[in-house]
């Protein structure tokens, strides 16, 4: 129907299954030179990344709650009341550097495992890997390249929490006037 003689759309259409076939030969290849190892490296440190996902999170969220909560308690303001720019951005910073003491060894044991040249680690669980980690580096080995991590997370964090204040404050303004 987007042409109006059979010819044209014939040949289009052997245009489109050339190209299908040759990109289906593409992929055949590609998987046969790979022997099957191609799907196994694309979920290469998912485990890890999946700790560290939840670890983030939960801590970004625990102590955004616990130092808005300390910071309004010690400026004598209400738990609805929104803080002043300068200390948000203190607290911001704080829940920061927190967030980055607890992901930073799940983010060094996920880059382990991760890594291509580690084929006898990438098959090993996150556990294991994190002993062998701390056994033969310590501490110092776990939190190795933690100074640009904290920056990231800092500036990460200050916008982050900036905007999540100003949406509690919009939510907290709506429920107010549901009551009213």
């Amino acid at each position: 129907f987007f042409f109006n003689d059979t010819a044209t759309t014939e040949i289009y259409t052997e245009q489109i299954v050339g190209s299908v076939r040759c990109v289906q030969e593409t992929v055949r290849q590609f998987f046969k030179d790979n022997k099957g190892g191609v799907v196994s490296s694309l979920y290469r440190g998912l485990e890890a990344q999946i700790y560290r996902q939840s670890v983030a999170w939960i801590t970004f969220l625990y102590f955004n709650h616990l130092f808005k909560l300390k910071t309004k308690q010690h400026l004598g303001l209400s738990k609805e009341a929104s803080l002043p720019t300068g200390w948000l951005l203190l607290v911001s910073l704080s829940v920061g550097c927190c967030n980055v003491l607890c992901v930073q060894p799940i983010d060094c044991i996920k880059t382990i495992l991760q890594e291509h040249n580690s084929e006898q680690i990438s098959k090993r669980r996150f556990f294991p890997v994190f002993k062998e980690v701390y056994q033969n580096g310590g501490l110092f080995r776990l939190y190795r390249g933690w100074q640009p991590r904290m920056v990231q997370y800092a500036l990460q964090s200050a916008i982050t929490l900036s905007l999540l204040d100003k949406l509690e404050q919009r939510l907290i303004k709506k429920s107010k006037q549901k009551e009213e």
